[in-house]
């Protein structure tokens, strides 16, 4: 069990290549996975990749959920990262200096 970070940045994802990628927010982080929020309906299993300033990933879709959020349709996602590069490697998740 890895606690989750609450974060808050758009990031652009891709459920085919090529394509024009689909917008979305990270809800929470951590090395394991993140939930997302988004326009976009997303299915369990579904494949993705991920660009934002924080990360570069690919990951399965673990679970979604459709809601109305602020007057909107918005699909909810859980996703398990396959591949996973932190653009800032030092201070994502845990910072110490001596």
């Amino acid at each position: 069990a890895v606690r989750r970070m609450v974060k808050d940045h758009q990031m652009t994802f891709y459920t085919a290549w090529p394509q024009h990628g689909f917008q979305g927010h990270i809800r929470d982080l951590s090395p394991m996975g993140m939930q997302m929020d988004t326009r976009e309906s997303l299915q369990p299993s579904q494949v993705i990749k991920i660009e934002c300033r924080v990360l570069e990933a690919t990951a399965e879709v673990v679970h979604s959920r459709t809601t109305a959020e602020g007057g909107e349709q918005r699909c909810i996602a859980g996703v398990r990262f396959c591949t996973l590069w932190f653009q800032r490697p030092i201070g994502t998740f845990l910072s110490i200096t001596a």
